[in-house]
């Protein structure tokens, strides 16, 4: 259960960080709504107790690109992590 706590701050904490550093571009401005899109889906999911443990990696991983601020990229890489050691079961 404390993992679970743990895991929904993480999805918070990304939320918080994406929406800090929202993009001028609109194409960018898109991809970050998918990706807080994304998120609100993986914390109801978690409080659903519904989680897909069979992944390889969090579909969220996918939206990002090279070029998004490093804080974005450590939160979502670090959630990512996370979801691995703690809930993947393949």
């Amino acid at each position: 259960m404390e993992t679970d706590y743990e895991f929904i701050k993480l999805i918070l904490d990304c939320e918080h960080i994406i929406k800090q550093h929202t993009p001028s571009n609109p194409d960018d401005v898109k991809r970050y709504h998918l990706m807080l899109d994304e998120l609100k889906g993986l914390r109801m999911t978690m409080k659903l107790k519904q989680l897909n443990t069979r992944l390889y990696y969090l579909s969220i991983t996918q939206m990002l690109e090279k070029n998004d601020p490093e804080e974005v990229l450590y939160t979502v890489l670090k959630l990512n992590e996370f979801y691995c050691t703690h809930y993947q079961n393949l």
